[in-house]
């Protein structure tokens, strides 16, 4: 066999060593060899151009799953292995040249120093790539879930590479803090490490929505996911007035969606009704979410029944508190003038008024009915009279 073929067979197998020390194949070191070959006779960089491919190498081994570090220890396994057999560095030695040595030196390790830095470059691209395909999926994904209107049960097999399976009822947790929530941040990652390390934890998904934190979490017969969620957000950030809406159990994908969109409306009559920050399940609220949804009959009830209240000095607002606050006391009026900080006699005189203006009897259970649900819708929608 010729020497040029005996050092053709050493460099091959030098090659397969170096796959083998980083368990990855051979051809993702490419051209590698002629590159330090030409480097280490010519004691030179390589070109833009001769570096230019290895960045496509980097990538394709980032497609194809192979860890970083693997691909570094496969370029240097094979520089330090082919090292010794390069001709060029042979032919130096042979001449007992210490400059030519040097030359070799230092143009195979400038050359193995550019190559895996665009390997390293080429793989990083293709990461952030994949990760940015990755996170427009999941958005995609998250998007149908929770406001989508597609195939149910096609949606609800897609949704299983979230690490979610809708078999089981799930509730809809919705987080509303003081400024917007987003994926990845501190406040998603303290509910999902609150959510999935609590006893009996199972599926779960934590993802923003509209600057919202939506928690889709297993039923569980306490109700405690949401206990322990704000318990948890109260603790890592305390001077946030975090209010969270615990939605009812359903199944399924429609399960999921109704209940982002029950957790939605619920924190918005929260809002309105200027619901101290903690926890508000949603079917507390059932009752206010339905007067709601006909606005324009709720603000008839609102205009009917309480216009006239609009004739009492200092107008509409102090009565309409009024009637909130026996309400809220279940009718106990001692109690409703204690909330007010009225004495019994003050608490008299506004109910009176009351009735004289709208010409409603708060001792006739509709029309007290009637006065109350006016009240509520007033708050509801804001109206001041």
């Amino acid at each position: 066999m010729s020497e040029d073929g005996t050092t053709a067979a050493e460099l091959a197998a030098a090659l397969a060593a170096a796959g083998d020390d980083a368990s990855l194949r051979v051809g993702l070191l490419g051209d590698f060899l002629p590159l330090l070959v030409t480097a280490a006779r010519e004691a030179r960089r390589p070109t833009p151009q001769e570096i230019e491919p290895f960045r496509g190498l980097g990538a394709r081994a980032a497609e194809e799953g192979a860890p970083l570090r693997d691909l570094v220890d496969l370029y240097l396994s094979a520089a330090w292995r082919v090292w010794p057999l390069l001709p060029p560095l042979q032919a130096a030695v042979s001449t007992g040249n210490a400059a030519a040595v040097q030359g070799v030196a230092l143009g195979v390790l400038r050359a193995s120093d550019d190559v895996v830095q665009a390997v390293a470059l080429g793989y990083d691209e293709a990461r952030r790539q994949a990760a940015r395909r990755e996170e427009a999926l999941r958005r995609e994904l998250v998007d149908d879930l929770l406001g989508g209107s597609g195939d149910a049960t096609v949606l609800a097999e897609r949704i299983e590479v979230l690490g979610l399976r809708l078999v089981t009822p799930h509730r809809v947790l919705a987080v509303r803090g003081d400024a917007p929530l987003v994926d990845g941040g501190r406040v998603a990652r303290l509910a999902e490490t609150a959510l999935r390390l609590r006893p009996g934890a199972g599926d779960v998904l934590v993802t923003s929505k509209d600057g919202l934190l939506a928690c889709v979490v297993p039923a569980v017969e306490d109700g405690s996911s949401a206990r322990v969620l704000l318990e948890r957000l109260r603790a890592g950030e305390p001077g946030t007035p975090w209010q969270i809406v615990a939605t009812r159990a359903r199944p399924g994908v429609t399960g999921v969606r109704d209940g982002w969109q029950e957790a939605l409306e619920t924190l918005d009559v929260a809002g309105r009704l200027g619901l101290e920050p903690g926890l508000v399940h949603a079917d507390d609220l059932l009752a206010h979410r339905a007067l709601l949804r006909d606005r324009e009959a709720l603000s008839d009830l609102v205009e009917h029944v309480l216009a006239p209240l609009r004739a009492a000095r200092g107008g509409a607002g102090p009565l309409v508190e009024t009637l909130l606050a026996l309400s809220d006391a279940g009718g106990n009026q001692a109690e409703a003038a204690r909330s007010l900080h009225l004495s019994n006699r003050a608490l008299l005189y506004r109910l009176e008024r009351i009735e004289a203006l709208t010409a409603y009897s708060l001792d006739d259970p509709v029309q007290r009915y009637a006065l109350q649900t006016a009240a509520v819708g007033a708050r509801l929608l804001g109206w001041a009279g």
